[in-house]
């Protein structure tokens, strides 16, 4: 059958591949407003704050003139040049790119109506055409305060339901915006939530009757072939051997009924107890809803000696998760250890398909963060984690369950043994403008590969950022048949440079 080195990427984007366009409009129209915590790495003096994230991640945020009594809606324009350091054969004019991005983000209240209040995270970018443009809600719903402990929301809205979830940005909780994989951004679940705070207890229950899946580049069907703008995808094989003989496949695009797709109700809960910046603290949170991740399902249409065509669609399934977290926090440390474990269910395609089988996971973590600024008079901290993987492969089955030949994509993490380090803060203030830096090394000791960035961020004026950086990839043995994410990626080594203004 087809060749069995089909793309790891390539493939599983193609099952979003118009999702995105579809469900991002749609969402947009259904969603409403309200408060929220937004992760904007810009300060409102036009400095970088830092906040180590804990069991509840916290994110400083930037001014903004908009109608708002205490403006707290914030607004980021940013144009970025990203240079590829290798050029790929197939694609050599995605060597070098150039981003222009804005991002319009806050909360506040109704002034007349205190108890109701709104927010909103939405971005949108553009490589310069028309067609390599996107624009995404990651946050967008409304929310009544009954009290100063309890409140209900509508909408899209983001919460910290899983410490190594957040951490190592798998995208098992809440869908991603997937654009640039080396730095996922978090998109909320969409539904119904009753949250219930104080300082030392939470209980967070949602209830969602939509689903809305993680979003990658787009792909598109182009003369028999699948198709994207992006270093980071890589197209299904377009031969195989039948009958001896070296044939091209033509592939299509078939999409699926959006209601298909859509309505696909959820529930989820979190209970913590403790304080999240003080003491001990355990977090546990369970969840029934779709996996954020599509499936691929597919069908050869029709073959012969000269020519195979196949059918590729998107669909969806569910799982169970849970996690939890147990933290401790002293002074400037905050110590945890995590637990994630995820079981999806097994769904069978129609006669003549294939459809992927997820195999379930089970995540720990370990975490160590310390606040420097003690030591050495500055917002500087330090970040360490690993994470083991067990589990998390996928399989293509038949309508019967039995295995099919083809493997569409392999697995469902980036990393499956690995350890994180980072260092992030301000280095120094030249002319009493601080210049902040980011460098974050990963080791996965199974793939025997790492990935390491740094970046650093110049304020010239109050609302003006530039910023310099680079990632790199590598393997300490390259192959062409390890698809594992940082064998295949590794010609992605790139260095960029961009300016942000804040208003």
């Amino acid at each position: 059958m087809l060749n069995k080195s089909i793309s790891h990427r390539g493939t599983k984007i193609t099952g979003q591949l118009q999702i995105a366009k579809i469900l991002a409009p749609l969402f947009l129209s259904l969603s409403l407003f309200s408060n929220s915590v937004l992760a904007i790495e810009v300060a409102k003096d036009g400095t970088s704050r830092l906040k180590i994230p804990t069991s509840k991640s916290e994110s400083p945020t930037i001014s903004t003139p908009l109608r708002s009594r205490d403006k707290k809606i914030f607004g980021q324009l940013k144009i970025e040049n990203l240079q590829y350091i290798t050029e790929l054969k197939e694609a050599p004019n995605l060597t070098n790119t150039q981003l222009l991005s804005a991002r319009l983000s806050g909360a506040d209240y109704f002034i007349t109506q205190p108890q109701y209040s709104y927010g909103i995270d939405l971005t949108a970018g553009t490589y310069f055409s028309w067609r390599h443009s996107h624009g995404y809600v990651n946050e967008a719903y409304l929310k009544y305060d009954d009290s100063q402990v309890l409140n209900f929301s509508v909408g899209r809205r983001k919460f910290d339901w899983s410490e190594l979830d957040n951490r190592w940005q798998l995208g098992l909780w809440q869908p991603k915006f997937t654009l640039n994989p080396l730095r996922p951004e978090d998109q909320g679940l969409a539904g119904i939530f009753f949250d219930y705070r104080q300082e030392k207890q939470e209980f967070l229950l949602m209830v969602t009757p939509i689903f809305i899946p993680t979003m990658d580049s787009e792909v598109r069907e182009e003369g028999g072939s699948l198709v994207s703008d992006s270093r980071w995808y890589r197209a299904p094989s377009s031969r195989w051997k039948f009958n001896e003989k070296d044939t091209p496949i033509v592939y299509s695009l078939e999409t699926p009924e959006i209601a298909g797709l859509v309505a696909n109700p959820g529930l989820a809960s979190m209970y913590r107890v403790g304080a999240i910046n003080s003491g001990p603290r355990v977090t546990v949170a369970v969840a029934y809803k779709p996996v954020n991740e599509l499936l691929l399902k597919r069908q050869i249409d029709f073959f012969t000696n000269s020519l195979t065509q196949v059918k590729v669609s998107p669909d969806v399934t569910y799982h169970r998760l849970v996690s939890t977290d147990l933290g401790y926090s002293w002074g400037p440390i905050n110590a945890s250890v995590s637990y994630l474990n995820d079981v999806p269910q097994e769904k069978r395609p129609i006669k003549k398909w294939a459809i992927q089988k997820l195999k379930p996971l089970e995540i720990y973590s370990g975490n160590f963060d310390i606040q420097l600024s003690q030591l050495v008079s500055r917002p500087l901290a330090l970040q360490a984690s690993y994470i083991k993987v067990y589990g998390g492969e996928i399989e293509d089955i038949e309508a019967d369950g039995g295995i099919n030949e083809i493997t569409l994509f392999d697995a469902r993490t980036k990393f499956t043994n690995a350890a994180l380090i980072s260092l992030k803060g301000e280095v120094a203030r030249p002319y009493s403008h601080p210049l902040t830096s980011r460098f974050s090394y990963t080791y996965d000791f199974d793939q025997r590969g790492y990935i390491w960035g740094l970046e650093f961020q110049l304020s010239p004026l109050r609302q003006l950022g530039l910023v310099v950086g680079s990632d790199i990839l590598g393997v300490e043995t390259q192959t062409d048949t390890d698809k594992r994410f940082i064998n295949q990626f590794r010609a992605n080594d790139r260095y960029y440079a961009g300016m942000s203004y804040v208003f």
